[in-house]
This record gives C-alpha cells, structure tokens and sequence, in this order.
C-alpha cells in the first residue's frame, strides 16, 4: 500500500506535457470573413465587400505550419482592433486560456492598409499567479501585408490564397516566446495602439512547439552552380584607343533610335586621359548618348570638388566625341535642416514622390538642376537632349510619404474637391453609386477637409462602391501632376538649355499605368521602365525570353504580358536593367529587348546604370548592381548583334496590329465590371506579331485576346520568332541571323546561314558588319556567347513564392575573379557565294583580335562555308570572318 502511495504521489508530481491548445475566438471574435457590401460598417475583413475579403480562409480546426489553430465556423471569426476598416472596435480585448500552458504563444494574424514598422499592438500573456508578460506586435515583423504575402523574419505566410478579384492574399504566424512555459495562463489580452492601417488576427495557440518555427527566414535552396568546363575569356593586349574590328559604332542614323548608357552616381574620371577611354569605350559598343543624375546626394552636394570634375570631364568627352548628353531628375537628395523641407530627416530618397506636394522640395530642385548645369556645362555649344521626370503618384510610391508630406497630398485633395463640388452632401450625392452603401467613411466629411486620400491597394481593388471617389482621385492626380510637370518645365527653360522634356510611366502596377502614360504624354518624350532589378536579390521568370511574369501565379502563357504602352505620335524611350546578376540568363534579355524594341518602332532604349568601367579580370561583383553589366563578357558580346538589330534596323519594324485607348478617369467610374488586374488584357505576344499603339483619344478599350494555343509567336515576315515553352528564340533577316535561349541540340536553316549546335545555352548570331546582305558580305561578325559567372559564384533559390515573382535567387557567394563563361560548340555553314579565301580571327568581347593565329579557309564547291567551333578552344565567344 505504502509502495502504490508513493508511486501514486510520484505520478501526480510530474508536470503533465504541455499540449498544443488552440485558444478559441468565438464570442470575443467581432468580424467575418466573408464581407457582402463594401464600408457599411458591418460585416467582414477589411469592410470592402464581396471583391476584396478573405473568403477562401479555411475555417474549424487547422493546421498552418505545423500549429493548430480553432478558426470559428459560424459567426464572427476574426478579431479586429481599432483601425482603419473598424475604427469603433474595442481597444483592449481578452481571450480566455482556462489555465493552458506552452512555451510559446503563436499569433495567426495580417494587416491592411498603410502602416510603418512601429507598433500595431501589446500583447499581454496574464497568468494564474498574477503575473504577466508583454510583448509588442510590430507591422512588418510578426505580421505583414496581406495582399502579395512575403515571409518576414519574424514572421512567415502561413496561408496563401486569393480575393475574388484575383489578388494573391495570405496571413503570417508570429511566434512570442514565454518565460514562464510551466505556468498556467489565465488570459490573452490585446490592446491596440494608434495606426494608419487595420490589424486583423484569426488565432491564438499556446503550444509546446518552440518559437522560431514562426522566425524562420523563407526557405531556400541552393541552385546547382556546375561549372566544369567553363573558360576565361581571353582579352587582347592592345593599346588604348585600338578600334573594335566593327569599326564605327551604329550611330542610329538610318532609323532615328538611340541607345543610352545611365551613368551612375560614382562615375567619374577625375583625369581626361580616363575620360576619353571611358566615353571611347561606350561609343565603341555602340552607344549614341548618355544620361546622368544630378539630383542625387553625391552630384548635388559632393564633399568636394573631384566627383564634379570627374563628371565634367566625362560631359565634355561626350561633347567632343558626339555623344548625346541627357538629364535625370529621378531621385532626391539629403536635405538640411535650414533648406525647409518637411521631414528632411524620414526621407526615403528612392520615393522622391515628395518633392511634388513639399513646395520647399520643388524649390530646391530646380535650383540644383540650375547649379549642376552651371557647374558642369562645359561650353555654350553643349545642351541637354532630355530633361527627365522620374515617377509619379499612380502608384505605390505615394504610400510611402513621410506624414506631413501625405497631409499635404491631402490637403490639396480635399480642396480639390471643394472647387469642385462645394459642399458634402454635393460630393456624396455625385460619388454615390446605384444599390451601393456610401462612398464616404463614417468619419469623413469635406467641411472638416477629412476626405482620405486612398491608398493604391484601395484603388486596385476598385470596389463598385468606390468608382467614381476612385475616378475623381485619379483626375485630381492627373491634373496635378501635369501642372506639376508643366510648371517645373517652364521654370527651368528659364536656365537652361533647350531640351526634350519627358516624364516616365513605370511607377504604377495594372490599369493605374495607363494614367501614369496619359500624365507623362503632357510632356514630349513617354518613358517607361522595364527592369527586373532588386539589391541582393533578383527576381527572374523561368524563361529567359518573357517579357514579364504573372503577378499571382507561375508564369505561363495566358498570363504573359508586354509592360510596355507606347503613345502613338510621341517619342517613346524604354529602360532596361543589363547583365545584372544573376547573369546567367540576362544577356539574352538584353538582346531581346533590343530585338522587341526594333520590331515596335521605339525610339530609344536606355540602359542603366554604370557605376564604373570595367577592369580586365575583374570580378563582376566588384560593382554594384546592376554596374557590373559592363564587367559581363556575355552581354558586351551580345551588344554588336542588339545594335545592328536596333540602330542599324536589321529588325524592321511590324505593322501595326492594335491601336488601343488608355484607360481614363471616366471609364473607371462608369465601369460595370472589375477592371481586370492586367490592364486592358493585352497579350505580351502581340509585340511580335506587330506594334501596339495607344491613344488619348476616345474610342474602344482594348480586350483580351487569347494567347496561341502552342505558345509560339512570330513576326508576319517570321523575321523573329518566339517559342515560348521551349525557352527559344529566332531572328532572321538580310543581314543577322540569331538563335538564343536553350540551345542543345538546337538547328537553324534559311537562304543564308544553317547552325547546327552540339550543347549549351546563350546565343549564336552571325551579322555583317559592312552592311550587306549575308550571302555577298565579306565582313562577318560570329558570336557563340554563353553564360558568364564570377569563378565560385553560389546562388540561393527561394522555394516560397515571393511576393509578386514566383521565384527570386540570392547570392550565397558573389564569388571572385576571373569571370568565366559556360562553352558553346556548334557547327555554322555560311551559304556566301563569293569565291576565294576566308579568314577566321578570334577577336575578345570589346572586339579587339586576340594574338592567335588566324584560321584560312575556303568555301566547298558549292560555295558554303563550313565551321566547327567549340568557344572553349578558342577562349573567344566571338570571331571575325573576312573575305580575302
């Protein structure tokens, strides 16, 4: 008896295992999911109706990354505090935990609207004993955006799904790691602090499970980097100022384009001896201008003198070699505390959108625009070609305003809407939809200038309640910025130089682009944006050849789009990121676009941005992105192809297919239908088969049109063809043939040129370089080029979906010099009918003859010229072949 006592005694003495227990929201849950009419303060999620809620979310007993949770099925399941969506919930709410223990307190959560990293609640753990533990619940640390979910490092998506508009949505779990893990909790509380945005959670769990499971950054992988085999490019010792064997750069004459290298805030050449080899260098590839940044914080206010003598001597080198000289005033600045901008010191310089609501930042930048030019000007003969407007407030860089820069934006919104309409009850009676609830908030009201400035996420959502409050903000900011745009013109024509104005039209996601197009056309020159680009990591489609990926699921065919939305009658000039890492697959990008932008007739493609020239041997990661580009063997070798292709107008442009109207003010308040989230549809095929071309004029949207059923495109003469799924591209024309993408195994044959390649993957083109049809030229440019990696790069793959991109790598390891490129080996017969001898010379990536000894050959009887090449061998991507 006394032995089952004391066995008894020692089993009721050890701690029961702590359990996974799901604290039930029901009876202190105040929303739903599901939400029927948009902002009559009943019902669910955010309060935005039926298009905008989190229906999908799974309900009852789930797991989400290994955690239980208790998601009521009936009533209310989501517990809202004080916000935006639910500005009368209850401040402080408790849930009951009946004595649970755990080691961790997980938080299934996710937040809306516009909030900065800072506070969104305390989270108190009370236990039996009286005591208790805080915890702070900071945006975009345990919780994150629920539209386009992203991992945090203190937080990962949990969920992922989709709204009825198509939106990819999702929620996060946060782990809160107790102190006290063996004693029992009475209660979670939750108080709200002040914020812009709604905080929303769906489940407590106290577990036993630890609480880094929640910490985990996304996962990733490591991307096979096999690279055996692999060269180092050889480079001639030749002395400066040896021309390229192409001779004189394409200088755009016969089709009127330009191409433009951005220099970078570092660029300098403080010597002119490195100002002629450096605009030398640009020519020699084949640029026609270049454009720089002046507004910046190392340009507009250096610590001394060299950066602006540096940047003088390069100007005057452009000049003297005719290189067209372009502006930007694409970023801002640091400010001082004497210069009387708003918030000098919260100022995100790469959201410059300030600068048009903050007078004093107005101000200041046309009188740096002014002090740049004085300083660097170098003679009365030298005049800007461009002036250029980056960005605008289409987008999502206006939720990003400092504080009082957003009261600004809203303060000239509500008096808009005062000369407007006059009064409230005018304004809501003209913003009231048929059969929908108010299109004010409950707190709003014009007399008290209260009339929120909506958030972009609010405006993609184009709730049918909203549209036209959505059409009236959007003629309010086309009409501001275009005075915005034209009055900063007509100011600084005062103290400059005649120039081409221009304004980009890249800022803004789905239809909102198209007002970004229609406020930029006020200017003279349309720009638009077309890198791929992010610091430390990069987003990249599977296929190398799309133009763009699907923002909410892989890339496939029917979501394929072209971003680019040329005004018909304007000048239209694209950017586009080059060589920046991975590398891999961008060279081909960059030909691509060359390729695209010829047979669409644009008048200029811009690269951007080059930090510092490249050294020989130099590692690629030596330069800042995307700088580097000009250190990438792969894409300099490509560069003699794309020019000839673009400037030369080897690729002759497509007729025109679609001429569509841009997407007005008023067609989003009389729309009976969601806007669909790729704008007006328009199929990225369609840039091959012809121009698409949009207008200001009235007239038909533009609809979808369905994308070939097998995934392959052509231009009407086949002069470039795309395979989509088989990640291939071909171009054929009098004077340039070219296969690129995945190669092995890959064959091409018209009148001129057959290939035939053994393995790889890059490009391999023949061109003329003097200027004659293939078959009679007898100067011809070879280019097998490969892909080019630092010796020792490494990179990560994300297996989450990031974001908008399905995939995004990261550098494990930039690695070191020397660079090296993955071998081609193809067999090329060129069909030339000229009799007599033929030399083959290796030349490098800048063209310049490498020392080996050229190759003699002659043609067969039938006149075609046979060639096994293997790049390896050669330690060249690139070869002369010239007639005797």
């Amino acid at each position: 008896m006394r032995v089952f006592s004391l066995l008894a005694f020692l089993v009721l003495a050890i701690p029961p295992a702590m359990a996974d227990t799901p604290l039930s929201l029901k009876g202190v849950a105040t929303v739903g999911l599901d939400d029927a009419v948009a902002a009559d303060g009943v019902g669910g999620w955010t309060d935005e109706g039926p298009e905008n809620s989190l229906q999908g979310f799974p309900t009852g007993q789930q797991t989400f990354l290994g955690v239980p949770f208790d998601i009521p099925r009936d009533g209310p399941a989501v517990l809202a505090l004080p916000g935006k969506a639910w500005p009368k919930a209850s401040p402080t709410v408790t849930v009951p935990a009946n004595g649970s223990m755990g080691k961790t307190l997980f938080v299934l959560s996710a937040h809306a609207w516009d909030d900065p990293p800072s506070e969104l609640a305390t989270v108190t753990v009370a236990y039996e004993d009286g005591k208790e533990e805080r915890f702070s619940f900071v945006q975009d640390a345990q919780t994150g955006p629920w539209w386009y979910p992203l991992s945090r490092n203190q937080s990962r998506v949990a969920w992922r799904g989709e709204n009825r508009s198509g939106v990819p949505v999702g929620v996060y779990l946060a782990g809160l790691e107790l102190t006290r893990p063996g004693t029992p909790v009475r209660s979670v509380v939750l108080e709200g602090s002040p914020v812009r945005g709604q905080l929303l959670i769906l489940g407590l769990t106290l577990s036993n499970q630890p609480a880094m499971l929640a910490f985990a950054p996304p996962a990733w992988a490591e991307e096979p980097s096999d690279t055996a085999g692999w060269f180092e490019p050889a480079h001639a010792d030749a002395e400066s100022g040896t021309a390229p064997v192409w001779g004189a750069a394409a200088d755009g004459a016969q089709t009127g384009r330009v191409l433009m290298m951005e220099f970078g805030q570092s660029l300098s050449a403080p010597e002119q001896k490195q100002a002629e080899q450096a605009v030398r260098a640009l020519k020699d590839m084949g640029y026609t201008g270049v454009r720089t940044a002046p507004i910046d914080p190392l340009i507009a206010k250096p610590a001394s003198d060299t950066l602006r003598t540096g940047l003088r001597n390069l100007l005057a080198e452009c000049e003297k070699q005719g290189l067209a000289v372009s502006v930007t005033l694409a970023g801002g600045r640091v400010y001082h505390a004497d210069e009387g901008v708003a918030a000098f010191r919260e100022l995100n310089i790469g959201y410059p959108e300030y600068y048009f609501v903050d007078e004093a930042a107005t101000a200041l930048l046309e009188r740096d625009l002014g002090d740049f030019w004085q300083s660097v000007g170098t003679s009365a003969r030298m005049e800007p070609s461009a002036i250029l407007f980056e960005g605008g407030l289409f987008g999502y860089h206006q939720d990003f305003l400092t504080r009082p820069h957003h009261r600004m934006l809203q303060n000239r919104w509500c008096a808009w809407l005062k000369q407007r309409y006059g009064s409230g009850e005018e304004l809501k009676e003209i913003w009231q939809m048929p059969g929908e609830a108010s299109p004010l908030y409950p707190d709003e009201s014009l007399e008290r200038g209260r009339v929120e400035f909506l958030s972009t996420s609010n405006l993609l959502a184009a709730s049918p309640r909203f549209r036209r409050r959505i059409a009236d903000q959007l003629r309010f900011l086309e009409q501001f910025q275009s005075d915005w745009f034209l009055a900063r013109r007509a100011a600084a024509e005062k103290i400059l130089p005649p120039a081409k104005w221009s304004a980009t039209a890249w800022t803004s996601p789905a239809w909102l682009r198209d007002l970004q197009t229609r406020t930029a056309a006020s200017l003279d020159v349309i720009e638009e944006r077309a890198e791929l680009v992010e610091t430390g990591t990069m987003s990249d489609p599977e296929r190398a050849l799309y133009l763009d990926v699907s923002p909410i699921s892989e890339a496939s065919l029917a979501t394929f789009r072209t971003p680019f939305q040329r005004v018909e009658g304007k000048p239209f000039i694209v950017w586009d990121a080059i060589g920046a890492w991975p590398g891999d697959r961008n060279f081909v990008r960059v030909l691509r676009t060359l390729a695209v932008g010829a047979i669409q007739g644009w008048d200029g493609v811009l690269h951007r941005q080059l930090d510092r020239f490249p050294e020989d041997g130099a590692p690629m990661s030596d330069v800042p992105l995307p700088g580097r580009a000009l250190q990438n063997p792969s894409v300099l070798a490509v560069l003699p192809l794309g020019r000839n292709l673009f400037l030369r107008g080897d690729l002759g442009e497509a007729p025109l297919v679609l001429r569509r109207r841009l997407v007005s003010p008023d067609d989003i308040a009389t729309a009976t239908q969601v806007i669909p989230a790729g704008g007006n549809g328009l199929p990225g095929w369609l840039a091959f088969s012809g121009k698409v071309v949009a207008r200001l004029d009235s007239g038909e949207l533009a609809r979808s049109q369905d994308a070939p059923p097998d995934g392959k495109v052509s231009t009407p003469d086949r002069s470039l063809e795309i395979d989509m799924p088989a990640d291939h591209m071909r171009i054929s024309t009098a004077r340039s043939i070219a296969l690129a993408g995945s190669l092995s195994k890959g064959e091409f044959d018209d009148a001129s040129v057959s290939v035939r390649v053994v393995d790889g993957y890059g490009v391999i083109y023949v061109t003329a370089l003097d200027g004659q049809p293939i078959p009679t030229s007898r100067k011809l440019l070879l280019g097998l080029v490969g892909r080019s990696r630092n010796t020792g790069q490494t990179a990560d793959r994300s297996t989450e979906p990031r974001g908008v991109h399905p995939t995004v790598w990261s550098i494990r390891s930039p690695g070191v010099g020397p660079v090296i490129m993955e071998p081609i080996r193809a067999s090329l017969t060129i069909k030339n009918g000229l009799a007599g001898s033929w030399t083959l010379l290796g030349v490098d990536s800048r063209g310049l003859p490498l020392p080996a000894k050229p190759r003699m050959l002659k043609p067969v009887s039938s006149g075609d010229l046979t060639l096994d090449i293997d790049t390896a061998e050669a330690r060249t991507p690139l070869f002369l072949l010239t007639h005797e």
